[in-house]
């Protein structure tokens, strides 16, 4: 039996607590990404969100507030992994690195006066904005990069039980995020730690509800950017002859032509950024594509050359739809999207992904203007 949707306007959740997560040691030595270069990005204020809805499966062993608890150990962990994505930005001259500095990701804790039932029977844009609340985002500060995360998470209680992860990172770091099985590596990391606790019985150490005074607080100074520039997303797997991985151009004007496919958009389209990491996986590279531009570098590519193909991409190629944090709760639903406020579409390729080899390659398209996102397409 189908569920039946409604248009009731969803409560905006209440902030309860807030933590810093570095890795659990120090990153020796530590890593570092380049973005080349700095000016022409125009990445820094975009990020890739991500929400996991996970029903409870008893009382208080699955709750949110154990996930959150837990998640303060393990997320700790399984940075060590992955140490970029609690790092930061620093300036190097006329250009910009991503620095394992050990600063931190942060974790947030809510709730939202609501159940994960009603909330899931919510559709359009009630649903897109309803779900824009459980991620929390600061825009990276280019006059203090020291002090802006790269990575937020925010786990966020429903009434009358469930809860939701929502993610939030840079897309500066959005590919570190899926590639390398990150996300499951993560929660095979707390499903060992809950395992070996008494059998799952014991609390963890950072279970909030014991350790925040009565009452939830308002915390006016570290507030989250107001949500906009919700791109139209989707995810596309590429498959190349002869296993050549190279993002080129195009590779990317396919990609481009996919979306003006998918979205009915005619002409609108002027330029495309491609974010490019082939030549290292230490550097980011940006290049920018239009129909007008003049010489090989900026000339735009007949679309579909070497065999090239386009097809839909599923939660199961980025390795997402089986994401758990207790053994056997797997997602309930999962919504994706790119917040992206410039005029050209990204085009941004995550290799390394769970289903995914041989020529393959998953890309995220993200079209300006507030529409579509990943879920309205994949799912």
């Amino acid at each position: 039996m189908a569920m039946t949707t409604t248009t009731t306007t969803i409560p905006k959740p209440q902030l309860e607590g807030i933590q810093t997560v570095p890795p659990s040691r120090i990153t020796e030595p530590r890593t570092t990404r380049h973005v080349s270069p700095s000016d022409e990005a125009g990445l820094t204020k975009g990020c890739f969100n991500l929400v996991l809805f996970y029903s409870n499966r008893s009382v208080r062993e699955d709750s949110g507030w154990v996930a959150a608890g837990w998640m303060k150990e393990s997320l700790a962990r399984v940075l060590n992994q992955q140490p970029l994505l609690g790092g930061r930005l620093r300036k190097t001259g006329d250009e910009m690195e991503i620095v394992s500095n050990d600063s931190g990701a942060r974790l947030l804790e809510a709730t939202v006066a609501v159940g994960l039932k009603e909330f899931m029977a919510t559709a359009g844009e009630v649903r897109a904005a309803a779900e824009a609340e459980l991620v929390f985002w600061k825009e990276i500060d280019e006059q203090s990069l020291e002090f802006s995360p790269l990575l937020y998470v925010q786990v966020t209680n429903f009434k009358c039980g469930g809860y939701s992860v929502g993610i939030s990172c840079s897309l500066l770091v959005a590919d570190l995020l899926i590639a390398g099985n990150f996300l499951h590596k993560w929660g095979e990391i707390q499903k060992g730690m809950i395992s070996t606790s008494a059998a799952g019985a014991n609390l963890p150490i950072f279970y909030l509800p014991n350790l925040k005074p009565n009452g939830s607080f308002t915390l006016e100074a570290f507030s989250s950017t107001p949500t906009r520039g919700q791109a139209h997303t989707l995810i596309l797997k590429i498959t190349r002859p002869n296993n050549q991985l190279g993002l080129e151009a195009q590779l990317a004007e396919l990609c481009v032509e996919e979306a003006q496919r998918r979205f009915g958009s005619k002409g609108e389209i002027s330029s495309f950024r491609v974010v490019d990491l082939k030549e290292s996986p230490a550097v980011l590279k940006v290049k920018t594509w239009s129909p007008e531009s003049e010489g090989n570098e900026g000339k735009k590519p007949a679309a579909g050359g070497g065999g090239i193909s386009a097809g839909n991409a599923t939660w199961e190629d980025l390795g997402i739809e089986g994401v758990s944090f207790y053994a056997g709760n797997k997602p309930a639903s999962v919504a994706s999207w790119v917040s992206w406020l410039n005029d050209d579409v990204l085009v941004m390729p995550i290799r390394d992904c769970g289903g995914v080899g041989g020529g393959d390659v998953i890309v995220v398209v993200a079209v300006p203007g507030k529409g579509k996102r990943m879920n309205d397409i994949v799912l």
